[in-house]
């Protein structure tokens, strides 16, 4: 019977090693999955806000000109379009650009937990 017990406890001992390293496997798996998940999702995001930045720059270069041309003098249409960015600047200063930090604690935060939603 005493030799019995030392099998079972010997028994019991091996099936919990094979269980903590089948969930420390899973651990793994589960971290490198919500990396990927993050990864992909910030550079989607820099493609995206990249391509928005090219673009925002050739529409500022065009209403510039198009100011320029409207107004006659060459170098008033880009002071207008730079003044719209001070302006833009002042807002989000005085705002402390909480709208924008917000957003992407809620985008990485939605992102980190999206499969446990599922």
């Amino acid at each position: 019977m005493e030799e019995e017990e030392k099998n079972n406890i010997e028994a019991s001992i091996e099936h919990l090693e094979q269980y903590m390293q089948s969930q420390y496997e899973l651990f793994k798996l589960k971290m490198l999955e919500k990396t990927a998940i993050f990864g992909g999702a910030l550079m989607s995001s820099l493609v995206t806000f990249f391509t928005f930045s090219l673009f925002l720059l050739f529409a500022s270069i065009a209403a510039a000109y198009a100011i320029s041309e409207y107004t006659g003098y060459s170098y008033l249409g880009f002071v207008c379009v730079a003044g719209i960015y001070l302006i833009a600047f002042l807002f989000m200063l005085i705002k402390k650009i909480q709208l924008l930090r917000r957003w992407l604690v809620n985008f990485m935060i939605n992102k980190l937990f999206e499969k446990f939603d599922r």
